[in-house]
C-alpha cells in the first residue's frame, strides 16, 4: 500500500518539476556575448586570415545567436576576407546580443565583412519568450 501512495506521488511530482525547470530555462535571461569581438575583428582586419577555420574560429559559427531583438548602435568598420573563405559556410552573417558581422560584396575573390556593434532592445520576459517562441517557430517552418 505504502509502495502505491510513492508511486503516485511520484508520477505526480515529477512531471510538475519537469514543467517548473522548462518554465525557469524558459525565463531565464543569458548574459550577453563578450565584447572582445572587437578587438578579434580589427586582428583579422590588419592580418588577414589564412582559412575558412580561422575565420570561424575568430568570428565562431555562422548564424544568428541573439536573445531578443537588437538595434545598430554604431558606425560599421570593415574588413576583406577571401571569397572561398565563406563558401560552404551555411550563412554569410555572424549576429549576436553585442555584434553583428555580415558580408557585404564579394567581387574578384574578395569579400567585404561589416562589423558593427548593438544594443539589445529592451523587452518584458513574456515578450521575449514570445519573440523567442515565433524565432523557434521560423527556424522549424522556414
Amino acid at each position: 500500500m505504502r509502495g502505491r501512495k510513492v508511486r503516485r506521488a511520484a508520477l505526480v511530482a515529477v512531471p510538475i518539476v519537469v514543467v517548473a525547470i522548462g518554465a525557469v530555462a524558459a525565463f531565464a535571461t543569458p548574459e550577453p556575448s563578450a565584447v572582445t569581438m572587437r578587438a578579434n575583428f580589427h586582428r583579422m582586419a590588419v592580418k588577414s586570415v589564412s582559412s575558412q577555420a580561422e575565420l570561424v574560429s575568430i568570428l565562431g559559427p555562422p548564424g544568428d545567436h541573439t536573445t531578443g531583438p537588437t538595434t545598430a548602435c554604431s558606425t560599421p568598420e570593415h574588413a576583406e576576407v577571401r571569397y572561398d573563405y565563406l563558401l560552404g559556410l551555411p550563412v554569410d552573417y555572424w549576429k549576436t546580443d553585442t555584434w553583428e558581422v555580415k558580408v557585404l560584396c564579394a567581387m574578384d575573390g574578395c569579400a567585404i565583412l561589416e562589423y558593427s556593434t548593438c544594443a539589445k532592445t529592451p523587452q518584458s520576459r513574456i515578450e521575449n519568450l514570445l519573440w523567442r517562441a515565433k524565432r523557434q517557430w521560423h527556424r522549424w517552418f522556414p
